[in-house]
Order: structure tokens, then C-alpha cells, then sequence
């Protein structure tokens, strides 16, 4: 079973051959310590935590342009929909079309991030 299909086995309650597992990467303290506990700067991670294959895309659904205020009127509200134009091609990454065939015959899970995280943001 490949990364896509265990995903879509968890995703519509079938029987995966085990939980899809995608790293999120290992903060540099933790690495830090393991290295004065004996871990090699060579030694390869990926083998000790195994995971799924996934691509990543990031969209951008940020306003365009970015505000100088946010709206705090239900006026300004309406007015402000113009900035959040979905159709709007510079949301999408780069070469989209020619990547379409390719992304629909592929193995792993693709996932389109539409959120940097809290503490991105901050």
C-alpha cells in the first residue's frame, strides 16, 4: 500500500495497512540533545521515523492587496470580499497546470497547506 492509498483507506474508515504517519520535523534542542547523548550529525533520522511520502503546496489565500486596516464595519466587510478573489492565479503555485497530470497519477498524499500555524504567524 502506498502513502495515497493508506490515506484514503484512513480517510474513508477502511483498513490501512498502519496509521499514515507524516513528519513535521524535530525541533533543534531535541536534536542538540540527542547528539550530546552519542547521535552522529550523519546518522539518517528518516530510518529511525519512518514516514508517509507527501508533497506539500501552499496556496496563498492571504488578501490581495494586503490590508493597511482590517475591516471593522459590515460596509467595509463587503468591500474587503474583492481582496479574498479565489479565481485569482497568483494564489496558486507556480507551473499549476503543467503539474496537474502528474499529481493525479502520483503515490503520496498531497497536501495543500492553507495556514502557516500560530507560532509561524507570530
Amino acid at each position: 500500500m502506498n502513502s495515497r492509498e493508506r490515506f484514503h483507506a484512513t480517510m474513508n474508515f477502511g483498513t490501512p495497512d498502519h496509521v499514515p504517519y507524516f513528519e513535521e520535523g524535530l525541533r533543534e534542542e531535541v536534536l542538540a540533545a540527542w547528539r550530546d547523548q552519542g547521535l552522529t550529525s550523519d546518522f539518517d533520522l528518516a530510518r529511525l521515523f519512518a514516514s508517509d511520502e507527501r508533497e506539500e503546496i501552499v496556496l496563498d489565500v492571504d488578501p490581495h492587496p494586503w490590508p493597511k486596516r482590517w475591516p471593522t464595519t459590515l460596509a467595509e466587510l463587503k468591500a474587503f470580499r474583492r481582496r479574498l478573489n479565489p479565481n485569482d492565479p497568483s494564489r496558486l503555485p507556480e507551473n499549476w497546470q503543467a503539474r496537474l497530470p502528474a499529481w493525479k497519477e502520483r503515490d503520496h498524499m498531497l497536501m495543500a497547506r492553507l495556514h502557516h500555524g500560530f507560532f509561524l504567524s507570530m
